[in-house]
């Protein structure tokens, strides 16, 4: 069951509150809320993961882009590369 309320900020926006009602089902976020003994600490244990989790979904984002962006460099220095090569090979081969 998921209920949420999102309260937005009308000056620029953003989300500045979220109440959020999970039924939480994966076997590795229940074995981490276990070892906590009372339902309050629970629920703080399960916003410090959110939150932990959302820092390593941007974090990855982050990488991912930066990834692409080289590769579309080296791409592009390689498409240059060979651009100059064959320039050079043809006026070699006018000169021979």
């Amino acid at each position: 069951m998921q209920t949420t309320t999102v309260l937005n900020d009308k000056i620029n926006g953003t989300v500045s509150s979220l109440d959020l009602t999970l039924g939480i089902t994966d076997r590795n976020v229940l074995g981490y809320l276990a070892q906590f003994d009372d339902e309050e600490t629970q629920s703080e244990k399960a916003l410090e993961a959110l939150k932990v989790g959302v820092i390593a979904i941007q974090s990855a984002r982050t990488e991912l882009f930066r990834d692409r962006s080289t590769e579309s460099s080296a791409t592009k220095a390689l498409s240059l590369g060979r651009s100059s090569l064959s320039s050079i090979q043809a006026k070699a081969s006018c000169l021979a």
